[in-house]
């Protein structure tokens, strides 16, 4: 995953729970990052929130759905018609 502009959180713990956490991840040959999004979205379900995806995948949702609104109101192509009004011209 790319790093994009993120909040920064931060959790003290006691050294042999790092320590503890740290070998963990390299027996599961994982990062401890991944270790520590999996317990988040472990406690998120855990109370019944949406899963940290799911919350990802909304927002992904919501961005294009304002991309494709901003790209509608900006093409002619797209911008609805209007109507024409039903009265025939006068000819001079």
């Amino acid at each position: 995953m790319a790093r994009v502009s993120l909040p920064h959180v931060s959790v003290y713990i006691n050294k042999p729970v790092q320590k503890e956490i740290k070998r963990l991840a390299i027996d599961l040959d994982r990062k401890t990052h991944d270790l520590y999004l999996e317990a988040l979205d472990l406690l998120l379900t855990k109370y019944g929130r949406p899963r940290i995806d799911a919350i990802e995948l909304n927002q992904a949702r919501a961005q294009l759905l304002a991309l494709i609104q901003i790209r509608k109101d900006s093409l002619p192509c797209l911008k609805p018609k209007r109507k024409r009004s039903s009265r025939k011209r006068k000819k001079p």
